[in-house]
C-alpha cells in the first residue's frame, strides 16, 4: 500500500500544474489623479483647466494624504490657495 500512495504521489506532482502567483502593485498616483481630476470636474473646472494647468502633477507633488474621494476633496482648497490656482468657475 505505501509503494502504491509513492507511486500516486509521484504522478501528481508531475501532472499538476500550479499557477505561478504575480503581485501586482497598484499605482497610487493614477489613482490619484482620476480621483482629482473627477473632483475638480464635480466643482466646475473644465477638463481643459486640469489638463493644460498640469493640475495633476502639482497635486501629486503637494499632497500626502490619503487616496480617497473624501480626503482629495477636503484638500482642493488647501491646493488651490497654496498654488494661487482659480478656475472658470471660481468667478
Amino acid at each position: 500500500m505505501s509503494c502504491l500512495k509513492t507511486l500516486w504521489r509521484k504522478l501528481i506532482n508531475k501532472t499538476s500544474i500550479s499557477p505561478a502567483l504575480a503581485v501586482v502593485e497598484e499605482d497610487d498616483s493614477e489613482l490619484l489623479g482620476e480621483i482629482l481630476s473627477e473632483v475638480l470636474i464635480g466643482l466646475g473646472a473644465l477638463p481643459n483647466e486640469i489638463q493644460n494647468l498640469k493640475l495633476k502633477e502639482m497635486f501629486e507633488v503637494w499632497y500626502g494624504g490619503p487616496c480617497t474621494k473624501e480626503a482629495v476633496a477636503a484638500a482642493i482648497t488647501d491646493f488651490k490657495e497654496a498654488h494661487g490656482i482659480s478656475f472658470g468657475c471660481d468667478t
